[in-house]
């Protein structure tokens, strides 16, 4: 495996043949390798390598999701196929892990809220975005099929007609990275990098990232949060969370009150994730639709 990815790097034209590599590998979903190709201690590839599924589509993705983001996201190095594997390279960007408390501190959150802010200011600007309303009718079709005959088909009933659905196409459509989360964050000397777009454009619902980072910040502890009707979670994440809202234009009451559905999203989308994963998200999402978020 070393040998096929120095091979592919140097064919990539980003690694010198007499390079000396260390090589560092990781496992994700059983399906994709994860190797880090150090040639020195700050400067290493990030490389995607598969034998089962194709890349060359989450490498179009990739592409995609830098005609804006470039500056959030680690640079693209190139895509190719080398005996038998699907090789997808990006820079490797030396980082920290971004951490809950990089929002929920109050000190810490002066430095890392507006980068995060940015973030989602840079998502507003998709250039297709404001011709996608539609999306929203898709969305809710492909839930209502999705969970119709389950416990959370009561989540769509306040979106799918009237006042609700009416506020859902205001919003109009941004493609989210959809998994957004601190896992797939990093803390650099810049600001923020984003890591793990391969969900990049699934779903257009604005504000669904800023779930999943709340969701994640506060690490599914709904039950500690849940005093005084639920307004505790809000409370506590308000520092970060009306501020998002408001480089995200949409209004913080009306956020809250799409949790459900933004969680109902989330679950639909990563449907191909394990068990262990879906039955923590559907519990999150059983435990939410009791409270009164807002």
């Amino acid at each position: 495996m070393m040998r096929i990815v120095t091979v592919a790097l140097s064919e990539l034209g980003v690694l010198e043949p007499a390079s000396h590599t260390r090589f560092q590998f990781g496992l994700t979903k059983g399906d994709t390798l994860w190797i880090d190709a150090y040639v020195d201690l700050r400067r290493y590839f990030h490389v995607k390598a598969s034998e089962i599924v194709s890349l060359r589509e989450e490498a179009r993705i990739y592409a995609d999701a830098a005609a804006w983001f470039a500056e959030l996201m680690p640079r693209s190095l190139g895509y190719c196929i080398r005996d038998g594997w699907d090789i997808f390279v990006t820079e490797g960007v030396p980082h920290r892990q971004f951490f809950p408390d990089d929002v929920l501190n109050r000190r810490r959150a002066t430095t890392w809220i507006p980068a995060v802010c940015r973030f989602f200011e840079r998502s507003r600007l998709d250039p297709e975005g404001s011709a996608r309303g539609e999306d929203c009718g898709r969305l809710l079709a492909s839930l209502e099929t999705a969970f119709k005959d389950t416990a959370f088909g009561s989540v769509l009933a306040p979106w799918t007609s009237g006042p609700g659905q009416r506020e859902l196409e205001a919003l109009g459509a941004i493609r989210q990275h959809c998994d957004f989360v601190p896992n797939n964050i990093g803390v650099t000397d810049s600001g923020l990098v984003v890591f793990d777009w391969e969900d990049f454009g699934k779903v257009s619902l604005p504000g669904l990232d800023l779930c999943t980072l709340v969701v994640s910040c506060v690490n599914g502890d709904f039950d500690a949060l849940s005093a005084n009707g639920g307004r505790a979670l809000a409370e506590r994440c308000s520092t970060f969370v009306e501020p998002a809202c408001r480089a995200l234009a949409i209004d913080s009451a009306l956020f809250w009150r799409l949790m459900p559905l933004y969680l109902l999203t989330f679950l639909h989308l990563k449907s191909g994730y394990g068990r262990d994963v879906r039955t923590r998200i559907g519990a999150l999402l059983s435990q939410l639709v009791s409270l009164d978020v807002r």
